[in-house]
């Protein structure tokens, strides 16, 4: 299962993560904004996918658990009590399109709310 940090570096690395991610995509937008080039970025959460799936069985192996109860931890930890299908990120596309063409520069955080600050959140 997770491990809950506490410490002063652990409770700024979402920050930083964010920060990391929205740099390169912001500093791209500018740069080429004025070539009409746009530079959008989506920044997924957990999936249902094979290698989630083999994370939970390394993870249920290492904690004497099954895959299941190592999705329930995780699942615990979202917002919106469960994890994305590949289906549900792949909608998150539209930046790509007509539809968004005055949008640059953004990171779209599709993680069901798994950055989202929790009381009983491990990470």
């Amino acid at each position: 299962m997770f491990t809950n940090r506490t410490t002063p570096a652990a409770r700024t690395l979402p920050i930083r993560r964010a920060r990391r991610r929205s740099f390169p995509t912001r500093s791209l937008a500018f740069a080429h904004g004025v070539d009409g080039i746009r530079a959008n970025a989506v920044a997924p959460g957990w999936m249902r996918t094979p290698m989630s799936v083999y994370e939970m069985k390394v993870a249920a192996a290492a904690n004497g658990s099954t895959p299941e109860a190592e999705f329930k931890a995780l699942t615990n930890r979202i917002a919106l009590r469960r994890v994305a299908e590949p289906q549900e990120i792949a909608s998150c596309l539209f930046l790509a399109s007509d539809e968004a063409s005055f949008v640059t520069g953004a990171v779209l955080v599709a993680d069901g709310g798994g950055r989202a600050p929790t009381q009983n959140r491990a990470v």
